[in-house]
């Protein structure tokens, strides 16, 4: 070999040694970033098995992918349970979007929404006053920070076939020249439409990193026709990332979130700095000014935290559901409003001693009894989703009951990683059939490797209607 042809290869070899292993720094630096503090120890025994049935698993992921999060689920007009999921492989492997619907007899069906993007994170699911679903996610070509980010939309009515995929974000506000991780976090809300009488509209909420906020888009939805929503300019909704939104029989849509994540220093896990917001529309198009929902002082989280907010319309409630607390040992806390969202009281939910830790809840309101039914993870006997029931008005909420059978394989507050708990679940109440639909992400042992998160689903009867 000619010297300078061994020094060019030598150079080459070099570089590529040089560039692995600045792959790997970045790797293992990504990968702790992700881990998290540890969660606090408990040693509290698990809570009681409740009326709930055995849980389900969805079946495991294809090919590569290994693990499975973040289930967002819809009810269609038979009482079938819709979900999609995140099926994943590891940290920078590509993920997709898995299907499944339960029929009323437990019958499982499944199947896989195909995009143009190689990752999807962050379902949000709803269904509209025809029992069409609308699915939205966020899509993006992997990176740090994220390529080619978009919000993708969907719509269905059997859950399994999907039409095309589409970009439904203000790309010219929201994600200008598309900027690298210039959008997070999307949530869909589908209702009535104050704007026009009689007829429903579709709400996309998602985070802007360019303008700092959370936005929305908006479109009018004609129901009973297959045609695409056309959707307009996005207005800015309220400061956060992490919430839920959701409308209301009577049309008004209510918006919470976690604010003050950019503040300097501030810890994700934990700060006083962080708070809880709740935001209201009457007129679907635009949000007055935030109201703080929790206390003054309170260590809210930001990772995990999921606040859910609720509108018993007939009763003149308003609810919101989120995790505080010091030391990492959350405690969900229930905030009531009765004039509207102008002020709160606020009470611990769970029973237990302050021992674990509580987090990423899910709420349903029962409309016929006007119970509030909520799911939480916790870490008691290493890890499970419980159940609790609050009275009207918020001011009781019963003992709380396991939902999931054998303890957690892990719990961690790790993300990215195959034992990630997910952020999300879902939590669907059929008032018609009188069951409630918990779906859940749980770390399972799976042989000689790290455990792996798979979808769990169960049902609870709930009492017959008391007319």
């Amino acid at each position: 070999m000619r010297p300078l042809v061994r020094i060019g290869v030598l150079l080459v070899l070099a570089l590529l040694v040089v560039g692995a292993g600045a792959t790997a720094v970045m790797y293992q630096g990504v990968v702790r970033r992700n881990v998290g503090p540890p969660p606090p120890v408990c040693a509290a025994s698990p809570a009681p098995r409740g009326a709930w049935s055995a849980p389900v698993v969805l079946s495991r992921p294809p090919g590569r992918d290994r693990y499975a999060i973040e289930p967002a689920a819809a009810l269609l007009p038979d009482g079938t349970l819709a979900i999609a999921y995140n099926v994943r492989g590891g940290l920078f492997d590509p993920s997709s979007i898995a299907l499944a619907t339960v029929a009323p007899d437990g019958a499982v069906r499944e199947a896989t929404l195909a995009t143009d993007r190689s990752q999807q994170f962050d379902l949000w699911m709803d269904a509209d006053g025809a029992g069409r679903l609308h699915l939205v996610w966020l899509g993006h070509d992997g990176g740090r920070p994220d390529k080619r980010v978009v919000v993708g939309y969907a719509t269905s009515a059997d859950g399994l076939t999907w039409s095309p995929p589409r970009a439904v974000h203000d790309a010219a506000q929201d994600c200008p020249g598309e900027r690298r991780g210039c959008m997070d976090k999307p949530m869909v809300a589908v209702g009535r439409d104050p704007a026009r009488p009689g007829s429903q509209a579709v709400r996309v909420f998602y985070y802007s990193e360019v303008t700092s906020s959370l936005r929305m888009v908006r479109a009018e939805l004609a129901l009973g026709l297959d045609v695409e929503a056309s959707f307009g300019p996005s207005v800015r909704a309220a400061g956060g990332t992490y919430g839920d939104a959701r409308v209301a029989p009577g049309g008004a849509l209510h918006l919470v979130d976690v604010a003050g994540e950019e503040a300097v220093g501030v810890d994700l896990y934990g700060d006083q700095r962080l708070r809880v917001e709740y935001a209201r529309s009457d007129d679907g198009l635009g949000f007055g000014s935030p109201v703080t929902v929790s206390a003054p002082g309170e260590l809210v989280p930001f990772y995990f935290s999921n606040p859910q907010v609720v509108a018993d319309e007939a009763r003149g409630l308003l609810y919101v559901v989120y995790p505080a607390g010091a030391g990492h040992r959350w405690d969900l806390q229930l905030a009531t409003s009765r004039d509207g969202g102008r002020t709160w009281s606020r009470t611990r939910l769970n029973d237990d001693a302050p021992c674990a830790v509580h987090m990423t809840p899910r709420a349903a309101l029962d409309p016929r009894t006007g119970a509030l039914h909520v799911t939480w993870l916790d870490n008691r006997g290493g890890g499970e989703l419980v159940a609790a029931i609050c009275d009207a008005g918020g001011e009781r909420c019963g003992p709380a009951t396991r939902v999931s059978d054998a303890p957690f394989a892990s719990f961690r507050f790790a993300r990215h990683q195959p034992d990630w708990l997910g952020e999300y679940g879902a939590l669907v109440l059929d008032p018609r059939r009188r069951v409630l639909h918990a779906v859940w992400a749980q770390p399972v042992a799976s042989g000689a490797g790290p455990p792996t998160s798979l979808i769990h689903l169960a049902t609870l009867p709930l009492p017959a209607d008391p007319r």
